[in-house]
């Protein structure tokens, strides 16, 4: 079992890791400001400015 308390279930520094106790599932949520750049399965959190430019035009 890899709980939120080992090494922040395998989230990256900024995502916030979340256990469904019934499935003893992890769930990384990237945080405030940092988008998902992977997948469903492999969450990689960048700050969002840095993804197209934050949605901002050139």
């Amino acid at each position: 079992m890899r709980s939120c308390t080992i090494e922040n279930g395998g989230c990256g520094p900024h995502a916030t890791c979340s256990h469904h106790a019934n499935t003893n599932a992890v769930k990384c949520t990237c945080k405030p400001g940092y988008t998902n750049s992977g997948s469903a399965v492999n969450v990689v959190c960048e700050d969002s400015c840095t993804i197209e430019n934050g949605g901002c035009g050139p």
